[in-house]
């Protein structure tokens, strides 16, 4: 590649895209002959624009190009010629320009934060109450300084410290110290200037004090002004008179030649002035018609925006269209045989109407659930007449949905019921690409397991309208919980309930029972429950375990999202549910509830559904076993009692001596025989 030399090159505007550059060239030659070395076309992404770069043999052909082929017809477009100028070098001349040119001393560019500390100082009676003390020791804290100032300074009465902040830390060394009464500010002012080495001063308005530093800044550059005027004056050689003896002709002859002179430089410079004035005008024409040019160029621009806006519409407008015409005529067809061919599908569909393709989905792993295809008729009738010979599926869920394959995005709401050789096909209409990204952007959406979203209902940010009528501890407040909660949602454990809501800032004589008719009563729940009080789950307020006094934090846990949703919008930052015969004139200063969603960890409900689990199959065990033993005491019970057969002592007696006697032990008694 040959390197272009931008020092001969020249810019050209306005050149139609579609042309070649040795077209162009041609043209140019015919105008400068002998001139151009050659001609490169600009292009941005490899795509052409409507501009070039012309490579002349000289530097001293530039003007001469710019001159002649300024304002030519090329294929019927009017072309603006440059010389080219690096952009890079351009600034960074501007950049030195305005450095040379910039004067620190300069009082016509004043910022606040750029004043020097002891030009703040400076004496002055505009404002007495206010103080301003420069010369702080900048080693230490912003804290650290203010607490000394507040120590050393509120002796002598009620104040007000400003101290300006550089970086988060640090300060900028002096500060403002605003009393109530101008006697104590006097007090202070005597007690520094005694006791320590700062600088004190009253506070000077800022317009007087813009107006005395332009004023020494005038009468600073009008003095410097007359001290070079004198000393040019003083370089110059001054003719002393000498003394008078009579008139020479010589001398009055050359004194005549020296007032010639003298008139004829006069002459040249006015006429140099006059020759200056023309070639200004000129060149305010010449500025002036290219100004003109650039308008120009600038509304041919846009038109060409505008036409290819409208291109591009109506091409995507049309591509919509054919998308739904073609939609219309397609179907999605599930469930097909394994291993069908396309060839098979079309004989069984041509008794339907004409066929201009068909198109099996391709799977990853062929499941049970067979093929599945679409189909693009030629007439929309056809697809009517398919359609309304099949039966409609009560149940519109597919129940031969893959969720890993993406075709089934492109299938309609409704299913349809069709035979094919005693198995059942199911038949829908395709969407077109632009309802299918509708969908996907549909999913994104519900796609936050999380509910991150919820975490920013019920923040209010310190530069809201709503935090100039509330007091400042309650708004540290809710930036301390925010901060708390953006690092707790760090961590993926972490999520937002949605039917969870956390109140603060409760009275601390509140118990539950007043907790929940807050919640019942001041609500209002009419529009979504149509007069009906919301299903509570659950309120837990926390308590002190050595006081059993609540710590004004309570927890509200609801069936519906709505309901909550409802609460926290009612319940936080409403000073009149605490007192509803609040005044005006004292709200930001009343106080009242933080409602938030609350953040819960995952794994610790994760356990407690499991300890629950445990403890219901511990009851359940023990209450089965139980049951076991009652039915079978009630079983023991219902059985039929032995009759009772039981001997008196007399027979029990004579039993025993009739089996002695047997065994021998006892002789027998004939008599009782």
């Amino acid at each position: 590649m040959v390197k272009v030399k931008y020092d001969k090159c020249v810019f050209i505007i306005g050149v139609d895209p579609d042309t070649e550059p040795k077209i162009l060239q041609d043209a140019l030659s015919e105008i400068i002959p002998n001139k151009i070395n050659r001609v490169i076309m600009g292009k941005r992404d490899s795509i052409k624009t409507g501009f070039a770069f012309a490579e002349l043999k000289s530097k001293d052909d530039i003007e001469e190009a710019i001159n002649k082929c300024n304002g030519i017809l090329i294929n019927g477009k009017k072309i603006k010629v440059e010389k080219y100028s690096n952009k890079k070098q351009k600034e960074e001349e501007e950049k030195k320009k305005k450095e040379e040119e910039a004067e620190d001393d300069d009082p016509f560019n004043i910022n606040s934060d750029t004043s020097s500390d002891e030009d703040e100082l400076e004496e002055g009676t505009y404002d007495p109450k206010v103080l301003i003390i420069s010369n702080l020791n900048k080693n230490l804290t912003w804290k650290k300084t203010m607490a000394d100032l507040e120590e050393k300074y509120n002796k002598f009465g009620p104040l007000n410290i400003r101290l300006p902040k550089k970086g988060p830390t640090q300060h900028k060394g002096y500060c403002f110290l605003e009393y109530k009464r101008k006697g104590s500010a006097d007090f202070a002012l005597k007690w520094t200037k005694k006791h320590t080495p700062l600088r004190v001063s009253y506070k000077q308005d800022r317009e007087e004090y813009v107006k005395k530093k332009q004023d020494e800044y005038l009468a600073k550059k009008e003095q410097e002004f007359n001290e070079e005027y004198e000393a040019l004056q003083g370089k110059k050689k001054v003719d002393e008179p000498e003394e008078y003896y009579g008139e020479d002709d010589n001398e009055m002859k050359d004194d005549d030649e020296e007032e010639e002179e003298t008139k004829e430089k006069d002459l040249g410079e006015l006429l140099a002035l006059m020759k200056d004035e023309k070639d200004d005008k000129k060149e305010k024409k010449k500025k002036e018609e290219e100004d003109s040019m650039e308008a120009d160029d600038e509304e041919e621009e846009k038109e060409e925006k505008k036409e290819k806006k409208i291109k591009k519409r109506s091409e995507e407008e049309t591509k919509r269209l054919k998308d739904k015409v073609d939609c219309k005529k397609t179907i999605f067809v599930q469930n097909l045989p394994i291993k069908i061919s396309k060839d098979e599908v079309q004989e069984f569909f041509k008794q339907y109407g004409f066929i201009e393709y068909v198109a099996i989905c391709p799977t990853k792993a062929k499941t049970l659930t067979g093929e599945k295809c679409f189909i693009k008729f030629k007439r929309f009738s056809d697809v009517k007449k398919l359609l309304s010979g099949c039966k409609v599926v009560e149940n519109t869920s597919d129940p031969f949905k893959d969720e890993n394959n993406e075709e089934n995005e492109r299938v309609g709401n409704t299913l349809y019921e069709l035979d094919m050789d005693g198995r059942r096909l199911l038949v829908s209409r395709a969407l077109s690409k632009s309802d299918v990204k509708e969908k996907e952007k549909e999913k994104e959406k519900d796609k936050d397991p999380r509910n991150l979203h919820l975490a920013k209902i019920g923040y209010i940010s310190p530069h809201s309208p709503e935090a100039k009528l509330m007091p400042d501890a309650i708004l540290k407040k809710y930036q301390y919980n925010q901060v708390q909660k953006n690092t707790q949602l760090k961590n993926p454990i972490y999520h937002v309930s949605k039917t969870r809501v956390c109140i603060q800032l409760l009275p601390k004589t509140w118990t539950a029972v007043d907790l929940r008719q807050l919640v019942l009563n001041k609500v209002k729940y009419d529009d979504i429950l149509d007069g009906k009080k919301p299903e509570i789950v659950q309120i837990k307020l926390l308590k002190d375990k050595e006081t059993n006094q609540s710590k004004g934090f309570a927890f509200v846990e609801f069936k519906h999202h709505e309901h909550a949703l409802r609460c926290l919008m009612t319940l936080n930052n409403n000073p009149y549910i605490l007192d509803p015969r609040l005044k005006e004139s004292k709200l930001a200063t009343a106080n009242r509830l933080i409602a938030e969603f609350a953040v819960e960890n995952t794994m610790m409900l994760d356990i407690l559904e499991k300890a629950k689990e445990r403890s219901k199959q511990h009851h359940a065990s023990k209450n089965s076993k139980n049951i076991l033993l009652k039915d079978f005491k009630a079983d023991i019970d219902k059985r039929p009692k032995p009759k009772e057969n039981r001997k008196s002592k007399d027979q029990y007696s004579d039993d025993n001596e009739h089996k002695k006697r047997k065994r021998g032990k006892i002789p027998i008694n004939m008599n009782m025989l």
